[in-house]
C-alpha cells in the first residue's frame, strides 16, 4: 500500500531513455565528435530523471554517459592531433 503523505514523482522515461542512450554512447564513444554528441544526449536525460522513481537507471545513465563522454573526448583530441600533424608534414596541400 502506498503511503498517501509521500509525494508522487513523474514516471521514468526520461531516466529510461538516459539509461539506453548512455550504453548506446558507451559503444559509439569512440566515433570522434558523433560519440561526444550520443554521451552528452544520455549525460542531460540522466540527470532530468534523476528526480524520477527509476533512479537506478538513471545512475546507469550517468555512469556510463561520463565513461563514454571521457572516451569520446580523449578520441577527438588523438583525431584533431593526427589531422594537425598530418597537415603539418604535408604543408597544408591536399589533393583529392
Amino acid at each position: 500500500m502506498e503511503d498517501p503523505n509521500e509525494q508522487k514523482r513523474g514516471g521514468g522515461g526520461l531516466a529510461i531513455a538516459g539509461m539506453i542512450v548512455g550504453i548506446v554512447g558507451l559503444v559509439l564513444s569512440w566515433i570522434p565528435f558523433f560519440g561526444f554528441l550520443v554521451n552528452l544526449t544520455g549525460l542531460i536525460l540522466s540527470s532530468f530523471g534523476m528526480k524520477s522513481r527509476e533512479r537506478g537507471m538513471a545512475v546507469a545513465g550517468l555512469v556510463t554517459s561520463i565513461i563514454g563522454l571521457l572516451i569520446a573526448i580523449l578520441m577527438t583530441v588523438i583525431v584533431i592531433i593526427g589531422i594537425v600533424v598530418d597537415g603539418s608534414r604535408s604543408g597544408g596541400n591536399y589533393t583529392f
